[in-house]
């Protein structure tokens, strides 16, 4: 595994830009759902719906956002790896996008399967254990962009991800992996700084 740089700079910063994007798109979603979806509960309770409409859209809109936010990660990292010719940050590329999709699509296709005796939510369990290989994936991500850019940002990032992954079980994970994603925007972040420069 070599980590000679190739000399097209535009196609790097394209990459990392990609990658800032889709990064961001999965940041802001995260830090919106919360408040969005309570808000669609109390506009449903004061019109005297469930505020089911508003719910499912937001669903929909949420998903369509998320899978579009890890391709572009996806595409940007793997740029990044191609630049780099590192196949660590190739590889882990396509398998964080696979555990995002997992992390939407299980969840669906598993609850009409859960008895409705079960107390849990089985999605919100099913996506804490997708959390762990995703946590961990991105972890080895962080750190191959920490190894190739020596950007500090990105060892925070690699030591959340480990933490988001650690703690999915006992749900603190999802919180953790809200600041993990917000270390990794901000490497990419300072990576078109310092091209900058």
């Amino acid at each position: 595994m070599s980590n000679q740089p190739n000399t097209n700079k535009e196609e790097l910063l394209k990459s990392i830009k990609t990658a800032l994007r889709g990064v961001s798109l999965i940041f802001y979603l995260a830090i919106a759902w919360l408040p969005v979806f309570i808000g669609s509960l109390l506009i449903g309770v004061v019109t005297g719906g469930v505020g089911l409409l508003g719910i499912i859209v937001y669903l929909v809109v949420s998903v369509f956002v998320i899978v579009y936010g890890a391709y572009l990660l996806r595409r940007g990292i793997e740029g990044i790896g191609r630049y780099y010719n590192n196949q660590a940050l190739i590889e882990g590329a396509t398998v964080q996008f696979i555990l995002w999709l997992l992390m939407l699509i299980l969840p669906v296709i598993v609850s009409p399967f859960v008895p409705s005796s079960v107390p849990s939510n089985p999605g919100v369990v099913i996506s804490l254990i997708i959390l762990i290989p995703l946590g961990l994936k991105m972890r080895d991500v962080s750190k191959a962009l920490y190894d190739i850019t020596g950007i500090k940002t990105f060892d925070t990032a690699r030591n959340r991800w480990k933490w988001a992954a650690y703690l999915a079980i006992i749900s603190i994970g999802g919180l953790i992996a809200l600041f993990a994603l917000y270390s990794t925007r901000e490497g990419f972040k300072r990576m078109i700084n310092q091209m900058a420069q």
